[in-house]
C-alpha cells in the first residue's frame, strides 16, 4: 500500500502519525506532570510543612530562653527590657500560632500522644516563666 503511493503523500502520512504519537506523548506528559505536582504539594502540605512548624518552634524556645536571659542580665536597662518583652510576646504568639496549625495536620498516634505530653508540660513552663517574669 505505501509502495504504490506518491513521496509527497507518504511523507504527509508519516509526518500526520507522528505528529499525531508526538501529541499523545504530550498529553499523557502533561497529565502525569500535574498529577507528580499534586502528589508534591500534598506531601509538603501534609509532611513537610509539620516539620517546618516544628523547627520554627524549636528557634523561637531558643530564643525566648534568651530573651529571658537577655532581660535578667540588663535588669536594670528599662528600655532594653521592655523592648526584649515586646519580642519575646511576638515570639509566644508566634509559637501558640505555630502549634495550633501543627495539631490540625494529619498526625499519628505517637505524635499526638507527644503533643499532649508537650501540652501538660507546656503549662508548667509558662507558669515559671511567668513568675521569672513577675520577679523581673
Amino acid at each position: 500500500m505505501i509502495n504504490n503511493m506518491r513521496i509527497r503523500m507518504k511523507m504527509t502520512v508519516l509526518s500526520a502519525g507522528m505528529m499525531s504519537l508526538l501529541l499523545i506523548v504530550a498529553i499523557v506528559g502533561y497529565f502525569d506532570l500535574r498529577d507528580a505536582n499534586n502528589s508534591i504539594n500534598d506531601l509538603y502540605q501534609n509532611n513537610l510543612k509539620s516539620i517546618e512548624l516544628l523547627s520554627e518552634n524549636r528557634a523561637h524556645t531558643r530564643a525566648v530562653e534568651a530573651d529571658i536571659y537577655n532581660m535578667i542580665i540588663h535588669i536594670d536597662n528599662k528600655d532594653l527590657v521592655s523592648n526584649v518583652k515586646l519580642e519575646l510576646e511576638d515570639r509566644l504568639v508566634a509559637f501558640d500560632n505555630n502549634l495550633k496549625e501543627f495539631e490540625t495536620k494529619n498526625i499519628d498516634e505517637y505524635e499526638i500522644n507527644e503533643l499532649n505530653n508537650l501540652n501538660s508540660n507546656l503549662k508548667e513552663y509558662r507558669d515559671k516563666r511567668e513568675e521569672i517574669f513577675n520577679l523581673i
